[in-house]
């Protein structure tokens, strides 16, 4: 584990380069005042917009989702010499921001460092996975448009390298929370001191129509053939005491390199041990691997260690 991930409680998205005219008429101005043009990836104007825009009527909870790869070593736009790590940049940024997000009551929903990258995409690296929950699109805005939120971005800007942050809602299918009620001492592969609960973080987009690799026509979407070999896994993944811990529909990205991205899934493992009881290529199979490889346009699958997570494993009820 980086030295640095440990301090790294939240993070967030922003290059946030100054403040700028809250009419309507100046709502570009905004944007750019807002967002300026962050060196880790292209803003989403059409999305900045539409979160400036949001009547208070429609306005309401959201997660921001952010996959974080970070520089080596720290670059501050100001030239000031510095021997920090990106990762080092990061930390300080979310250290200083976690009090902003209390007070306009947001909270790190999820923080992970990544462990390995099992699917690469397009073969992009990332460092760390965070989620963080707003009350509102106005308190984001809020929070952004401080001085000293600006004075902190310095170092987000000067430790990421790229990044990946998405506007994001709970799907209307989400498990009972009482699945992650596992005893998880009775687990064939239960944690252990030297091996600690784990996540499986997936970033989906899905084919519109699933293509199979042998061409077979067929009428599936590629959510239904992805879905197809998510019930095949549900037999081997809950007596390993494997559970979804929050799926997320993608609204959009907010900043990033324009790919568009339809959902986020974190899982929730016992031990590594248990992954790799259940990430065999027989277990694979077996559960229609060749479904899920239709489904997908494009996916990052991530191995992340939690610093925060707000849906892991809950104790069982007492009898």
């Amino acid at each position: 584990m980086r030295p640095a991930r440990s301090l790294a409680i939240v993070t967030l998205l922003v290059a946030a380069l100054g403040c700028g005219d809250a009419s309507t008429s100046g709502v570009d101005a905004k944007i750019d005042a807002l967002f300026g043009a962050p060196p880790f990836g292209t803003v989403n104007r059409t999305e900045a917009r539409r979160i400036l825009e949001t009547k208070p009527e429609d306005d309401g909870p959201f997660y921001m989702v952010n996959f974080i790869h970070h520089r080596e070593h720290a670059e501050y736009r100001d030239g000031r010499p510095t021997e920090l790590t990106g990762a080092e940049a990061d930390a300080l940024y979310n250290l200083l921001v976690l009090p902003m997000l209390a007070d306009i009551g947001a909270q790190p929903f999820y923080v992970g460092g990544v462990e390995r990258t099992l699917l690469p995409g397009d073969g992009q690296e990332w460092d760390q996975i965070a989620v963080v929950l707003y009350a509102s699109r106005a308190k984001f805005i809020e929070m952004i448009s401080r001085p000293d939120f600006h004075d902190a971005a310095a170092h987000k800007v000067a430790g990421v390298e790229r990044t990946i942050v998405l506007v994001t809602h709970p799907a209307p299918d989400q498990l009972p929370e009482d699945l992650r009620r596992v005893d998880l001492a009775k687990l064939p592969f239960p944690p252990t001191a030297d091996d600690q609960p784990i996540n499986l973080v997936h970033l989906i987009r899905f084919n519109e129509t699933a293509q199979y690799a042998d061409g077979r026509p067929t009428t599936l979407t590629g959510r239904e053939a992805f879905d197809l070999y998510e019930q095949g896994r549900v037999a081997q993944a809950l007596p390993l005491g494997v559970r979804p811990a929050i799926k997320l529909d993608v609204e959009a990205e907010l900043i990033g390199d324009g790919r568009g991205w339809d959902e986020v899934r974190i899982n929730n493992f016992p031990s590594r041990a248990a992954f790799a009881e259940l990430t065999t290529r027989e277990s694979l199979d077996a559960a229609g691997y060749e479904n899920r490889v239709a489904g997908l346009a494009d996916t990052y699958a991530l191995l992340a260690a939690p610093i925060v997570n707000q849906v892991g494993y809950l104790p069982p009820r007492e009898p």
